[in-house]
C-alpha cells in the first residue's frame, strides 16, 4: 500500500486560535480555504502570510515589468505628434509580450475621480528589447506592434486597448523599450522622462515605431506611452497592484513639486516609491496612486472606476492610504479601516489572490532641516492617537467581526485575523518602523551626517573639505541620489531640499536644484529621512522598501 504522507491541518478559525509556531519549512494547511502557510521556525502563525492555490490561469495576461502606471495625471498633458520612447524591467518571465495602453486621466479637486478626456487620440507603436539575459534574444531590433492586425489605433475618450502579442520571450532583469507615435489629439501620461541615459525621451514630429528606425535620444518631459506591458507568464507569476496617495506614488523617491526636475535615484525608476522599488525586476508592477487622494474617496466615489479596471492584471495588491485620511479628511482610525477594508474586498472580487496593507509613516514639523529628532514637533498632535491606532490595529493583523467583517478593536475575543478564511487582508508591511524614530514617536529617524558646506547663488555645484562625498549610490552607503537639505539655500533664506545627482570627488557634488541664497560654511543634512515631514525621502522609500518581501506576494 502506498505511504500516506498527511500535513498538519485545521480550520482558519482554530488555527488562528491556538496562533502555533510552525517549524522552518514545515506547512499548515487550512481546510476551509484554499490557503496555507509555511512556517519560519520564530514566527506565530497569525503573523505569517498565507500561500493560495487560487492562482491567475497561465493562459492569463498579467503585468510582467516594472514602471506601470495605470492612470494619467491631470496636469500631465503629453507632447503630441512625435515618438516617445519609454524603459520597463521585466519582472516575471513570459512571452506573448503585449502592451496596455489607455486614454484617462484622475482629476484633483474636492474629490479625486477618474475622467475621460474630451476628444480621442491616434497612435502607432513598437517594441525594443534593450537589454537580456537569453543569448538568443535579438537586442536593439524595432518589432512593429499591431492592434487587431492594423498598425494605428484609436482610443475614444476612456478606451483601453491590448495590442496583438508579439512573440519573444523575456526573463526577470531584462529591458523593454516601448516607442508610442501619438499622431494626434491631447494625451495624459503617468510618468515622465529625465534627460537620463536608458530611461527613455521624445523625438518631435517623426514616426520612429516602424522597422530600422532611428535611436531616440534621452530628454526631459511628459510623453504618452503605455500603461503597463503585459505577458503570458512561463514561470511564477508576481503581478502587483500599487493603490495609495502620494506616498505610494513616490513623491520624495527623487523629487518633489511639478513633473520637471525629477531625478532617479534607480535605473529605470519613473516616480519611483518604496514599493516599486522593492519589486523592480522581481515582479511586474501597476500602480494607480495618486498624489493627494484619500482611501475614503477611492472606495467612496466612482472617482476610482477606471483605475480599479486595471486589478485584472494583477495578482496581489498593496494599499498605502491613511495619512490624507486622518489628517486632512479628519476621519477616524476605525472609519480608515473600514475604507481600506472595503479597497482590499473590491480589488480581491477583480481576482487578486493577495493583499498588503502599509503602517502610516509620521508627520512632523523641524527647526533644524530634520537633523535630528529632538527639533522635531508631531505637526497634527491631536490626531497623531488615530495614527497610532491605526497602525496598532494593522499591526495586530486586522482584526475583523467574522460576522459583519467590520473592523474591530485589537484585542477581541473571536475576531478573524489577517490571512484568515474570509478576511479581505492577507498581512501587512510595516514600513513606518523603518523610518520612525522609536515605535509611535510619530518622529523621523535623524538625517544620517551634518555636514559643512558652500554653495553660490544660481549655482548646483555644492563644495565641503570634510565632506567625504561617496561616489556609490545611496542604497549601497553613498551619496549619489541621496536627499540634502542645505540649510538657508532657499529664496529668502529658507532651506533648500536637494538631490545629489552627481559626485564629483570627496569635496564637491552636484545638486539637481541651484541656490537661491549664497551659503558658506553652511549646515547640510546629508540623507535626511523626509523631505518635508510628510513625504518620505530618497532614503527614507529605501529604507521603506527593505520590510516590502516579494516571496510573500
Amino acid at each position: 500500500m502506498a505511504t500516506k504522507i498527511q500535513q498538519r491541518r485545521d480550520t482558519a478559525a482554530n488555527w488562528a486560535s491556538v496562533n502555533p509556531v510552525l517549524a522552518q519549512g514545515e506547512l499548515g494547511y487550512i481546510t476551509d480555504s484554499t490557503d496555507f502557510k509555511i512556517g519560519d521556525g520564530t514566527t506565530a502563525w497569525n503573523s505569517l502570510a498565507p500561500w493560495s492555490s487560487t492562482i491567475k490561469p497561465s493562459s492569463g495576461l498579467l503585468v510582467i515589468a516594472d514602471n506601470g502606471y495605470g492612470t494619467g495625471l491631470y496636469n500631465a498633458t503629453a507632447s503630441t505628434v512625435g515618438t516617445s520612447e519609454l524603459m520597463y524591467t521585466v519582472g516575471i518571465a513570459a512571452t506573448d509580450i503585449t502592451v496596455l495602453w489607455e486614454h484617462w486621466y484622475t482629476s484633483a479637486g474636492t474629490v479625486h475621480a477618474d475622467t475621460d478626456p474630451s476628444g480621442p487620440i491616434s497612435f502607432n507603436a513598437s517594441i525594443r528589447i534593450v537589454s537580456s539575459s537569453n543569448p538568443n534574444t535579438v537586442v536593439d531590433t524595432i518589432y512593429r506592434i499591431t492592434f487587431g492586425g492594423r498598425t494605428t489605433a484609436t482610443l475614444d475618450p476612456g478606451g483601453q486597448i491590448v495590442a496583438d502579442p508579439v512573440g519573444i520571450s523575456v526573463a526577470p532583469g531584462d529591458v523593454i523599450a516601448i516607442r508610442t507615435y501619438l499622431a494626434s489629439g491631447t494625451a495624459y501620461c503617468g510618468r515622465a522622462t529625465y534627460g537620463v541615459a536608458n530611461w527613455g525621451g521624445f523625438t518631435a514630429a517623426s514616426d520612429l515605431t516602424a522597422p530600422g528606425s532611428a535611436a531616440i535620444a534621452s530628454s526631459t518631459g511628459n510623453y504618452y506611452g503605455p500603461a503597463a506591458v503585459l505577458g503570458r507568464p512561463t514561470a511564477i507569476k508576481k503581478s502587483v497592484f500599487l493603490v495609495g496617495d502620494s506616498i505610494q506614488f513616490g513623491v520624495g523617491d527623487g523629487y518633489f513639486g511639478s513633473l520637471a526636475g525629477r531625478t532617479p535615484t534607480t535605473a529605470w525608476f519613473s516616480q519611483g516609491g518604496f514599493a516599486m522599488r522593492a519589486l523592480s525586476a522581481s515582479a511586474g508592477v501597476l500602480s494607480v496612486a495618486q498624489a493627494a487622494d484619500y482611501a475614503t474617496w477611492f472606495i467612496g466615489t466612482n472617482g476610482s472606476f477606471r483605475r480599479l479596471s486595471n486589478a485584472r492584471f494583477c495578482t496581489s495588491a498593496i494599499i498605502e492610504y491613511g495619512v490624507n485620511d486622518l489628517i486632512l479628511g479628519s476621519v477616524s482610525a476605525t472609519q480608515l479601516e473600514a475604507a481600506n477594508l472595503a479597497i482590499a474586498a473590491t480589488i480581491r472580487a477583480a481576482g487578486i489572490n493577495k493583499v498588503f496593507l502599509t503602517t502610516i509613516t509620521p508627520k512632523t514639523s523641524s527647526t533644524d532641516g530634520w537633523a535630528t529628532v529632538g527639533n522635531q514637533t508631531v505637526a497634527a498632535p491631536s490626531i497623531e492617537p488615530r495614527r497610532v491606532a491605526y497602525n496598532a490595529w494593522v499591526r495586530a493583523g486586522c482584526p475583523i467581526d467574522p460576522t459583519s467583517l467590520a473592523p474591530v478593536t485589537v484585542g477581541t475575543s473571536g475576531a478573524l485575523l489577517a490571512g484568515s478564511f474570509r478576511h479581505p487582508i492577507t498581512g501587512f508591511f510595516d514600513t513606518a518602523s523603518k523610518v520612525e524614530s522609536s515605535l509611535n514617536s510619530g518622529l523621523w529617524l535623524p538625517c544620517q551626517r551634518v555636514i559643512t558646506g558652500s554653495i553660490s547663488a544660481s549655482s548646483t555645484t555644492l563644495t565641503s573639505s570634510t565632506a567625504s562625498f561617496n561616489s556609490a549610490r545611496q542604497e549601497a552607503g553613498g551619496d549619489l541620489g541621496a536627499t540634502a537639505m542645505i540649510i538657508g539655500a532657499g529664496a529668502g533664506g529658507a532651506n533648500s531640499q536637494v538631490f545629489i545627482s552627481a559626485v564629483g570627488s570627496s569635496t564637491s557634488a552636484t545638486v539637481t536644484t541651484a541656490a537661491s541664497t549664497a551659503i558658506t560654511n553652511g549646515q547640510i543634512n546629508m540623507g535626511v529621512m523626509t523631505i518635508d515631514g510628510l513625504h518620505p525621502s530618497t532614503e527614507g522609500h529605501y529604507r521603506m522598501s527593505q520590510v516590502i518581501d516579494a516571496a510573500l506576494l
